[in-house]
């Protein structure tokens, strides 16, 4: 009833939405007295009465956009806060992929308020694989799969209910006992060319006071997505560069070891 903005009532109680620019901003509930319980008195069904609940309902709904409106810009500077310590870490931990992928899924996932995010990395064969909570590997197809669709299309997708959604890939569920209900999917871009696909799923429900109301992926969601699509990215290239390196310095190890072998040989 509360995800329609329609009023519930029963014989104990009236639970009416308060809503503001056509969205569930707080709920009023109502208890009834013992007498009205025993005479069955409906709220609803009074034309004067529901009229005074309409007008107290309208007027708390502004009381509760204004706190919404509060929490949002509290949510907003969080993430600035969070992005600016993912610009130290990028900094100062630069070159542990596995630690610095760690924090900023569990960034990311605290910001949007999901319950999980991947980064899904490309493999030999042309399809990606990620490494989830608990060190799982799950793997998404080119083809068939939410992933591969947004790497072809280098766009964020947005799935409310992937029961609804054809190129959902139920692979990584059926692995994990996980059931997914929405994704948000975007494109991790370094100097333009993919570098890995990043995947929130469940949006976790919006509890108005003491109710859980069903949530999905938002606009601003998909914003804080992007932004930190960039430390992924950087984080991929730093990580990247320094296996090169790494491996770079053990060929000139191992010349010079092969070296220094020649060299006793001939003294």
């Amino acid at each position: 009833m509360l995800e329609t903005h329609e009023p519930f009532e029963d014989a104990t109680h009236l639970i009416y939405p308060a809503v503001r620019n056509n969205k569930l901003v707080g709920i009023l509930q109502l208890a009834k007295t013992a007498t009205a319980i025993e005479e069955g008195f409906m709220f609803l069904e009074n034309v004067t009465t529901r009229k005074r609940i309409e007008v107290i309902a309208a007027h708390a709904g502004l009381v509760f956009s204004f706190k919404n409106q509060q929490e949002g810009m509290a949510k907003r500077q969080s993430r600035s806060d969070a992005m600016l310590k993912m610009t130290h870490v990028l900094a100062h931990d630069s070159l542990n992929q596995t630690k610095l992928l760690s924090d900023i899924m569990a960034t990311v996932k605290q910001l949007v308020d999901a319950d999980r995010c991947a980064i899904f990395t490309p493999t030999a064969d042309g399809n990606f694989t990620a490494v989830i909570e608990g060190g799982k590997t799950i793997r998404a197809p080119s083809e068939g799969s939410i992933v591969g669709r947004v790497a072809k299309s280098l766009r964020c997708e947005r799935v409310d209910d992937v029961n609804t959604c054809s190129h959902f890939f139920r692979g990584a569920d059926r692995s994990t006992g996980y059931t997914t209900r929405s994704v948000l999917c975007a494109p991790v871009m370094y100097e333009g060319q993919l570098v890995a696909v990043v995947q929130i799923v469940n949006k976790n429900a919006q509890m108005v006071q003491s109710y859980s109301i069903e949530s999905h992926f938002t606009d601003e969601d998909e914003a804080t997505l992007a932004a930190f699509g960039t430390f992924i990215g950087l984080c991929l290239r730093n990580c990247h560069q320094n296996n090169i390196l790494a491996r770079e310095k053990q060929k000139v190890e191992k010349i010079f070891g092969a070296l220094a072998t020649i060299v006793d040989a001939e003294l």
